[in-house]
């Protein structure tokens, strides 16, 4: 007896970079068609930092409005939040995004009290500020500010440096089959000791809530999508001992201590005259961690259709424009997009390091590339582009500014031979696909 094939599942993804500016806020959503295949929940929304140093009011508002409108609810839900670092035009804008989100899972780099330290003084931040309790215990501050809009909390630690990661290796992320719909980590490992005293500030209930995932592991959406988180710290240089050791020294007055208290405040002093000592003044430690994500489809899936488009609101009506590419995209159409934040890919070892982290596959799947750090050449080498290869390369920033002046030339030029999005004030990029599941 002749049976017929069944009918594919269609998954419908849509991913947005946000015009704010100078600063990164990117969201993605994908759609099941419920009626034909039953699967609960019905989509699936992320979102990747959400902030700027341009006008929070006229840019990131208006673009948190518009997503939050978009699920037609008192409050939306975000199934997962990431925040790639600390420095404020990537996140000045996560206490507007809570007031009308929900979130189910929010990534975190896991960033020893040491570094976190570093870059609070490296950043400038006033050590009486509220600011500064966010980079002292990050955790802490957004489980106690947070308790009813986040429900869990995810640390994704570095990779060894001198191990090689091939997570990219599909059969990997096939070993747990998950239900349809259901976001699972496909490795996680226990809170180290330094992280459980970080949590006693917290009630024990909310302790539950985070979770630490396994170096090189992802996150994997039903038998179809996968995040793959990156924390590319391992490769900061260690400073001296002496300084790790003195902020362990008083660890205890900088996690428990309140803003206010006498022992915090001179803790800090103490510590800030001994970075400046060690360091000086030039701000050298300033984004040199990010947290890298990787979102494509994984098993047996068939990439159908990719719509690239730039989009504007003006009188708050969107118009869509096609991205012209450089060439036609071939009937192999590839649907995966790496947030890279302000991390760091100008040289061969921090290339190399990702490049294993990503594996082959996910390489070939690369459609799109959001360019590190507003396309400065600081974070950038000349040759790179054609080592990731995307479709498409998105340069979220203001060129009108004329400090720091991004995108850089250099960082443009190393593009050419592919789809150079700008993304500003006034102009946003979406990609637009079709996945069907064989």
């Amino acid at each position: 007896m002749n049976r017929s094939n069944p009918t594919p599942k269609i998954i419908d993804v849509a991913y947005r970079f946000h015009p704010v500016g100078q600063g990164l806020f990117a969201s993605g959503r994908i759609t099941h068609r419920f009626d034909h295949h039953g699967w609960v929940p019905s989509e699936f929304n992320w979102v990747y930092d959400c902030g700027t140093s341009s006008s929070i009011k006229s840019c990131l508002i208006p673009e948190l409005d518009h997503l939050w409108a978009q699920h037609g609810h008192a409050r939306g839900h975000l199934d997962l939040l990431t925040l790639s670092h600390f420095d404020s035009d990537h996140t000045n804008g996560l206490a507007e995004l809570l007031e009308r989100f929900t979130v189910d899972t929010l990534l975190l780099p896991l960033i020893p009290l040491w570094k976190r330290l570093e870059l609070a003084f490296s950043d400038g931040v006033n050590l009486n500020a509220d600011a500064l309790s966010f980079y002292l215990n990050p955790v802490s501050y957004l489980l106690q500010r947070y308790p009813e809009q986040i429900r869990t909390i995810v640390l994704v630690p570095p990779p060894p440096p001198e191990a090689e990661h091939h997570g990219g290796e599909l059969d990997d992320v096939r070993v747990t089959p998950l239900e349809d719909g259901d976001l699972r980590p496909t490795a996680e490992e226990a809170l180290q000791a330094d992280q459980q005293e970080e949590l006693g500030q917290i009630a024990p209930p909310l302790r539950t809530r985070v979770k630490r995932l396994a170096p090189g592991a992802a996150l994997q959406l039903g038998r179809y999508w996968e995040f793959l988180p990156y924390n590319d710290m391992h490769l900061c240089p260690a400073p001296p001992l002496s300084f790790i050791a003195a902020v362990q020294q008083h660890s205890h007055h900088l996690l428990h201590g309140a803003t206010t208290s006498i022992g915090r405040v001179l803790a800090l002093v103490t510590l800030r005259n001994l970075y400046d000592q060690t360091f000086g003044t030039s701000g050298a430690a300033r984004n040199k961690i990010s947290l890298f994500l990787y979102a494509g489809p994984i098993g047996n899936t068939l990439v159908t259709e990719v719509i690239p488009s730039t989009f504007q609101r003006p009188g708050g009506v969107e118009t869509k424009a096609n991205i012209n590419l450089p060439f036609s995209l071939s009937s192999d159409c590839r649907l995966a997009v790496l947030y890279t934040g302000d991390g760091f890919l100008n040289s061969s070892r921090s290339v190399q390091d990702l490049l294993n982290i990503l594996g082959p596959e996910r390489l070939a799947a690369l459609t799109c590339l959001q360019v590190p750090h507003h396309g400065a050449r600081d974070n950038w080498a000349t040759g790179h582009a054609k080592l990731f290869s995307p479709d498409i390369a998105v340069f979220c920033s203001d060129p009108k500014r004329k400090s720091p002046g991004h995108p850089h030339t250099e960082v443009i030029d190393d593009f050419s031979d592919h789809a150079i999005v700008p993304v500003d004030k006034k102009k946003g990029a979406i990609v637009e696909g079709r996945l069907a599941l064989v």
